[in-house]
């Protein structure tokens, strides 16, 4: 092989390497703009969800969770160098989490199906459940009177 032939392979191997490095960085910077809109997308749900979380837990008279995330998370998501494709994934996994999450919360927001006592006060529980006891027990009271008399 002659210098001029070397050098047309050399150039042929630089411009394959040139342009794989530019798709690598195009599908990198799709990857981080997809990013971006993937985390304003994700924000905005958690805010809207952590309202929710809010709501539920003053209907339900639970201790809401801790829904900010911690200094090692942060660091963590700021790391430099990251690959804007797993971050994309994890976001991506992320926002998987908040369909169920919301799942979740809108069956809590939903009445409940059929009667369920629990849902109602006390006094008027007790009342219900006392007094279907009082009729049975008139009732077989007067069986055992008709049973009696007959």
């Amino acid at each position: 092989m002659n210098p001029w032939e070397e050098y047309r392979a050399a150039a042929t191997r630089l411009d394959e390497v040139r342009r794989r490095a530019a798709a690598e960085a195009a599908a990198r910077g799709d990857a981080l703009q997809a990013a971006r809109e993937e985390l304003v997308a994700v924000r905005r749900r958690l805010t809207i969800q952590q309202v929710r979380f809010a709501e539920a837990s003053g209907r339900f008279r639970v201790r809401l969770p801790g829904l900010t995330p911690t200094n090692t998370e942060i660091n963590a998501a700021l790391e430099p160098g990251s690959d804007p494709v797993a971050v994309l994934a994890a976001l991506r996994r992320a926002r998987s989490t908040l369909d169920d999450a919301d799942a979740a919360l809108a069956e809590l927001s939903q009445p409940p199906r059929g009667l369920r006592l629990t849902v109602w006060p006390r006094t008027l529980r007790g009342r219900i459940v006392y007094g279907v006891m009082a009729v049975v027990a008139l009732g077989l009271a007067a069986l055992g009177v008709y049973a009696l008399v007959r």
